[in-house]
């Protein structure tokens, strides 16, 4: 299943407001992105450009040193970077992650918030270009734990009929 941004939009104006619509939103999301999904994290913000996305304090996703894990702060400040990201780019736009950096600032323990903030370079929906998204991951105190540096690729969504035809 594809993750349909303006669906989402749509989705969310709709639910945000009512008793658990973030969290609806959020497993619905989960759903079209499996991997994330599992993650437990949950979308607390959305508007063109800008994401805020909630990781719960949870055993799950600790190390030995009762510390948040590191693949659990990369995987959610990827996931904040990649939705910013997509929030700005039309049904005929698709990006997808090339590369990635991570650093850790402090440990993290408790609740966090990854927050990322987008903007397009080129307004083309033809355009084949990367944009370096950067998502800053805070604790409870506001302090960055993590900071993400992920460079997605955005091109032209392939129309069915073009994936047909690379199957001949």
């Amino acid at each position: 299943m594809s993750l349909n941004i303006q669906s989402m939009f749509k989705l969310w104006n709709r639910s945000k407001n009512f008793p658990g619509g973030k969290h609806f939103v959020s497993k619905a999301i989960g759903f079209a992105v499996p991997y994330t999904g599992t993650l437990g994290a949950w979308v607390a913000e959305v508007r063109p450009g800008h994401v805020e996305v909630v990781l719960p304090d949870r055993r799950k996703v600790r190390n030995y040193l009762n510390s948040v894990h590191a693949m659990a702060l990369a995987n959610v400040g990827e996931f904040a970077s990649g939705l910013s990201l997509h929030t700005l780019l039309n049904s005929e736009q698709r990006a997808i992650l090339v590369s990635f950096k991570i650093e850790f600032l402090k440990k993290a323990r408790g609740e966090l918030r990854a927050i990322s903030d987008s903007k397009l370079s080129k307004s083309d929906p033809k355009a084949s270009f990367e944009e370096w998204i950067q998502a800053d991951i805070q604790n409870k105190q506001g302090e960055v734990v993590a900071r993400v540096h992920a460079q997605w690729k955005v091109g032209p969504a392939q129309s069915s009929s073009r994936k047909l035809e690379k199957k001949s």
